[in-house]
């Protein structure tokens, strides 16, 4: 029988507030493959120029990258707000500061 386990999976992600850069700050997504026995890896930290490379190419295997929302959020900000104070609100919590 073989074995096509992953030992490593890499990951990037674009300079902007993201649920992915907020997963990898607080350290859950490393926690979360480390699980599985897979090493997590940022490739923009990578010293290696081809990896830091597969940013642009995205050409590295067993890598994703989380690209930023903000332009199709901010292209439907009308109505997002309310919407979101609705959602936080019925879940018990203070939405906004007024």
């Amino acid at each position: 029988m073989t074995s096509n386990a992953i030992s490593e999976i890499w990951y990037t992600r674009c300079p902007v507030p993201t649920p992915v850069g907020l997963a990898a700050q607080l350290g859950y997504l490393e926690e979360t493959f480390r699980k599985d026995g897979v090493m997590l890896k940022s490739i923009i930290d990578s010293p290696d120029r081809d990896v830091c490379q597969s940013y642009f190419d995205h050409t590295l295997d067993w890598s994703f990258r989380h690209g930023a929302n903000l332009p199709p959020i901010r292209a439907r900000s009308e109505g997002i707000v309310d919407f979101m104070r609705n959602r936080v609100e019925r879940a018990g919590f203070s939405a906004f500061a007024e």
